[in-house]
């Protein structure tokens, strides 16, 4: 049997608002222990399960790749499974997701902002002197 895994398990929001569509994509890879790298597992099922529900499913295209597009409402476990073959192990990978209201994610979005604005401040402030010390005025 060879080895799988799922690779680079990316959501387009892991914290959407209630009912947005959020596109889930990775890779299904298999290891190939010959020239020791991860080989793209083509033309492979996959499924997504969300609290241990069976949502959808799909098939990797040539390069491993998979991607499957739902919505959310609340905190859920959501989980992506290969259930192997013959000749390739099992595999699965589990994420987090908590979909908020709008008013919540506007306040979350503003304080991200905020942060990142004081961010910036700070580090133009000890840009600036560390110009001042450096010219020694």
């Amino acid at each position: 049997m060879k080895k799988t895994r799922i690779a680079g398990l990316h959501f387009s929001d892991a914290r959407p608002v209630v009912g947005e569509k959020v596109r889930i994509t990775g890779y299904l890879q298999w290891y190939d222990e010959e020239t020791m790298r991860w080989i793209p597992a083509e033309h492979k099922k996959v499924k997504l399960l969300v609290d241990g529900i069976e949502v959808s499913e799909t098939v990797t295209n040539t390069f491993g790749e998979f991607n499957f597009e739902t919505s959310f409402s609340g905190e859920h476990e959501v989980e992506v499974v290969f259930d192997g073959t013959p000749i390739l192990e099992g595999c699965s990978v589990k994420k987090r997701v908590v979909a908020m209201s709008e008013d919540s994610k506007k306040r979350l979005m503003r304080l991200v902002r905020i942060t990142a604005i004081l961010i910036v401040l700070a580090l133009s402030i000890v840009l600036l002197l560390a110009a001042v010390f450096e010219k020694g005025i």
